[in-house]
Parts: C-alpha cells; sequence; structure tokens
C-alpha cells in the first residue's frame, strides 16, 4: 500500500492524488485499529 501511495502522489493527476490520500488515510486507520487491539490484547500480560 505504500507504495501504491507514493506512485499515485507522483501522478499529475488529481484523482491518483486523491485516491493517494485515500489510501494513505486507510493505512493509518488500519495501523491505529491494530496498534489499539494490540494494547487491548497485551493489556492483562505486562504484570505476569
Amino acid at each position: 500500500m505504500p507504495v501504491y501511495i507514493f506512485n499515485n502522489v507522483a501522478l499529475p493527476y488529481p484523482d491518483a492524488v486523491t485516491r493517494a490520500w485515500g489510501s494513505a488515510l486507510a493505512l493509518m486507520i488500519l495501523v491505529a485499529v491494530l496498534f489499539t487491539l494490540a494494547r487491548v490484547i497485551g493489556r492483562g500480560r505486562v504484570g505476569k
């Protein structure tokens, strides 16, 4: 997905840049969800 974003930002078409921004937002949301999920799952195991 980062390569897709990089390739679309480099194109001179407004639609391609819009798709790249949408992909970047989707990637950030995915990372935030996975980070939160990892924190929730690992919360009870720290002190044991």
